[in-house]
């Protein structure tokens, strides 16, 4: 935040509203008729969660999930921005575009070990969501991984972890990971916890999408995450989605 308020690192229109928009709401939550409050400790507590999965390919495999302070900042204001009145998340819905090569599928992918182990959730269903299987696992994959090698690290989390073919079980509070395509049967009964839209310049509609928010209508703070590069397309649902939150 204040590398960007101050001009030290330089930094487009969009990412400069963001961090406006969350010292403007720092400052309003202060008054006691705002109905959200900043929650540093349950900021603090996902980012030292994530911090302790592994980087899963390249260089940085096997070494800990090292943070970039924008990934930092986005997992901050999700998980730490919580309404006064019961402490559930403000954010239920979230958009992220971001470049190429930024690493958004690991982080997406440690997000998703989170919200599935570590949200405090019973039965939690957690979906990666893309227009095809691979483009699914480019998520799934990392995640798998990533809950391999924290069973590893600590004998409590092995007992509770099953990591197989097409999905991650967390068998303590009957929650999992799994993917979910456009020609996926398993829409079917989705009880969403966490829904990941993965490149949603890809989608051709936003049926997908559609669905994994219906299906969590009846979770007290389920969170739905679009994540993409820009695209060419401006034709499809993501163009649209993105005219929608994104003001110059």
């Amino acid at each position: 935040v204040k590398q960007v308020s101050t001009g030290q690192k330089i930094s487009c229109l969009y990412v400069k509203q963001s961090v406006d928009r969350h010292v403007a709401d720092l400052k309003r939550s202060k008054k006691k008729d705002y109905p959200y409050k900043f929650d540093i400790e349950k900021a603090d507590r996902v980012i030292r969660i994530i911090k302790r999965l592994k980087h899963t390919g390249g260089k940085l495999a096997n070494q800990d999930f090292d943070l970039q302070p924008f990934q930092a900042f986005m997992v901050a204001n999700i998980f730490g921005w919580v309404r006064k009145d019961d402490g559930l998340r403000r954010f239920k819905k979230v958009y992220i575009e971001t470049a190429k090569k930024s690493g958004k599928s690991e982080f997406m992918a440690a997000l998703e070990c989170y919200m599935c182990f570590y949200d405090r959730e019973e039965g939690a269903q957690v979906y990666t969501a893309a227009t095809k299987r691979p483009q699914a696992d480019h998520v799934f994959r990392p995640a798998k991984i990533m809950m391999k090698k924290l069973c590893e690290q600590s004998p409590k989390v092995k007992s509770i972890c099953r990591v197989m073919r097409n999905e991650i079980v967390n068998t303590k509070t009957n929650s999992f990971i799994k993917t979910l395509t456009s020609d996926s049967t398993t829409e079917d009964g989705m009880n969403v916890h966490c829904g990941v839209a993965d490149e949603y310049h890809a989608h051709s509609d936003d049926a997908i999408l559609a669905n994994m928010e219906s299906g969590a209508v009846s979770r007290e703070q389920a969170l739905i995450m679009i994540i993409t590069t820009a695209g060419f397309n401006k034709n499809g649902p993501c163009y649209e989605y993105r005219n929608n939150v994104v003001k110059p």
